[in-house]
């Protein structure tokens, strides 16, 4: 049988995937670059999801009914100050859809993400990506706002029984 923190840390788990698919020990390694350009850094986050895709029967089904299904706006402040915006869908905590954007209007989200280049280089190359992630939420570099006032309780709940027991 599964504890209960096994539960709560897999669920913070789907909470990461809003910002990026992680793969648990089999992420690849990223070589960061200043100048990496928004196709390269869009493409690395991508082509971890088939990785992270792998892990979701890890998701406990309560975790996938209360966060598994959404629709995700990833803002991602690049070095150069431009900003990438990502769709990523999400069904029964499989992230199905995972594409580039040109402005917010072309989707109506759940769930908005708002981060910049150097905190999503510092969960890609993370070895402890759990304590890297709650440290920057403390620290407001990792921003997940739920959208609307059904998400926001959903959202809120979680968090809660995840400070309760994690």
């Amino acid at each position: 049988m599964v504890n209960r923190t096994n539960i709560l840390i897999t669920g913070l788990l789907l909470l990461l995937m809003f910002l990026l698919p992680v793969s648990m020990a089999t992420a690849q390694n990223v070589t960061e670059s200043q100048e990496q350009s928004e196709d390269e850094l869009y493409n690395h986050i991508k082509s971890n999801i088939s990785v992270y895709n792998q892990h979701t029967e890890m998701v406990p089904g309560f975790v996938k009914s209360l966060v598994g299904n959404e629709e995700i706006l990833v803002l991602i402040e690049k070095n150069n100050n431009d900003t990438l915006l990502i769709k990523a869908v999400t069904e029964n905590a499989e992230i199905t859809q995972f594409d580039k954007i040109e402005n917010e209007s072309q989707m109506n989200p759940t769930v908005k993400v708002t981060t910049n280049e150097e905190t999503v280089h510092s969960l890609m190359n993370s070895d402890d990506p759990i304590e890297t992630f709650k440290q920057l939420r403390e620290d407001g570099k990792l921003d997940i706002e739920p959208v609307g006032v059904t998400k926001k309780a959903v959202f809120w709940v979680s968090e809660r029984i995840f400070n309760l027991f994690g």
